[in-house]
C-alpha cells in the first residue's frame, strides 16, 4: 500500500519481535505495528532506540490514515 501510495520502488524489512534493534540504522523510516500489544516501557525504548540512530518512527495506523487522506499533516 505504502508502494502505491509513494509510486516508488520502495525496499521494506519486516521484522516482529525482540528483531525490532536488527539493522535499525539501515532503515530510513520505521512504519509501526502493535504498539497496542506491547507495554508503554516497550514502545518508548523502540522509540528512544529510533532515536538515537536518527530514524522517524510511526505507527501503521496513522500511516493508513494519512494514505486514505483522513489525517493532513501540516
Amino acid at each position: 500500500m505504502v508502494r502505491f501510495h509513494t509510486k516508488k520502488n520502495l525496499e521494506t524489512n519486516i521484522v516482529n519481535g525482540h528483531d525490532f534493534t536488527s539493522n535499525l540504522a539501515y532503515n530510513k523510516l520505521i512504519v509501526h505495528c502493535g504498539g497496542c500489544r506491547h507495554t508503554r516501557k516497550t514502545m518508548q525504548m523502540r522509540i528512544k532506540q529510533a532515536k538515537m540512530v536518527r530514524i522517524s518512527i510511526v505507527n501503521y495506523g496513522v500511516v493508513i490514515f494519512y494514505m486514505h487522506g483522513l489525517f493532513r499533516v501540516r
